[in-house]
């Protein structure tokens, strides 16, 4: 990694979830946050906030979306995770989880272990952290589309649902009302608008 990448675990965050039942991504981390963007296996989801909650043996995390979108998502704990927080060169930092059976099912044959996948930015799950200066283009961009998420496409461009011809499995199973993949770790999802 170069000197403009981190990258380290966060081994206590569960347990710190789980005492204090909540906690906002910009509490759990040290940068300045005014706004952050829900990755959810290549959909994007812009909002002010977003929050991570334990109940019953789960933990979700709920985005406080800009505009009328909503993303919510619940994950099975017992499915051994793992939580990091990163920067890749040329994007903003970023909290990402990653589950034992993801792991095994997409990254075991490439890389050697979780930390080596975030080093690469291989993760399904993670909220990129947006100061006030790059927050303005994100919070503009979503607020002047009604799409419930944005795309982010393997070359790196983000586009726009509503205004582009994509094949249907470019958007995640769960988030077109089909169920996720058991490898992923996912109870169920709720992303759209309204």
């Amino acid at each position: 990694m170069s000197d403009s990448e981190i990258l380290y675990a966060l081994p206590q965050f569960r347990e710190r979830l789980r005492s204090n039942g909540a906690l906002r991504v910009s509490d759990a981390v040290e940068h300045d946050v005014s706004g952050v963007v829900y990755h959810h296996r290549g959909a994007r989801i812009p909002g002010h906030e977003a929050t991570f909650v334990w109940e019953d043996d789960r933990f979700s995390i709920e985005v406080d979306a800009v505009g009328n979108r909503h993303a919510w998502v619940v994950f099975e704990d017992d499915a051994g995770w793992d939580v990091f927080i990163g920067r890749l060169a040329g994007d903003p930092p970023f909290v990402a989880w990653m589950c034992d059976d993801e792991f095994e099912t997409e990254e075991a044959d490439v890389v050697t272990d979780k930390a080596e996948a975030m080093g690469y930015g291989r993760f399904s799950f993670g909220c990129y952290l947006h100061s006030e200066s790059t927050w303005r283009q994100k919070f503009r961009r979503a607020s002047m589309s009604s799409a419930p998420f944005f795309l982010n496409r393997p070359d790196g461009r983000t586009t726009i649902p509503d205004r582009m011809e994509t094949p249907g499995d470019a958007v995640p199973s769960e988030l077109r009302g089909g169920d996720p993949p058991a490898h992923l770790g996912i109870d169920r999802a709720n992303v759209g608008r309204g």
